[in-house]
Order: C-alpha cells, then structure tokens, then sequence
C-alpha cells in the first residue's frame, strides 16, 4: 500500500516538475550566452 503512494506520488511530482525543469534549463542556456530574461517564471 505505501508503496504505490509513493510511486504515484513520484510520478505526479514528476510531472508537474518538467515545465518547471525545461524553464531552468532555457534560462541557462540564455543566460550562458549573455542575454538577460527576466520573465522565465511566466514562460
């Protein structure tokens, strides 16, 4: 029984954080070749 809680707590936390990842990871790659964004938490 806790086993699956967690597995699907897992996944639902993996889901909602991708969004989140794929912003991170174009304000680094924006921010490494010099241009300020100031609005990725919109994105």
């Amino acid at each position: 029984m806790a086993d699956s809680m967690f597995v699907s707590i897992l996944s639902a936390a993996v889901s909602s954080g991708t969004p989140v990842l794929y912003a991170a990871l174009g304000e680094l790659v924006c921010e490494r070749s010099g241009v300020l964004n100031l609005g990725v938490e919109g994105m």
